[in-house]
């Protein structure tokens, strides 16, 4: 497998493509970073999407339970990013 590269640096995203009405109105948690590298990664076929910390998390919950579970504590907001 081709080494991935970290393509500049992210705040901390969650797989929610919206945000909760408690987060954007009553707790003023409108950033818009997760807007833009969204709009960003549409249809863009020069980059794949090689890891996404809060979405693994999601998907493997069991395994990483079973092997990893410190992980779970905090996931992190990773995004790496691979060039086609």
């Amino acid at each position: 497998m081709p080494c991935a590269r970290r393509v500049g640096s992210y705040p901390r995203y969650v797989l929610a493509l919206e945000y909760s009405r408690q987060w954007a109105v009553e707790e003023n948690r409108s950033w818009n970073e997760l807007y833009a590298v969204r709009a960003f990664l549409s249809y863009n076929k020069a980059l794949r999407i090689v890891l996404f910390n809060d979405y693994l998390a999601k998907l493997e919950r069991g395994m990483i339970e079973a092997t990893y579970p410190q992980f779970l504590r905090s996931t992190g907001g990773a995004l790496w990013l691979q060039r086609n």
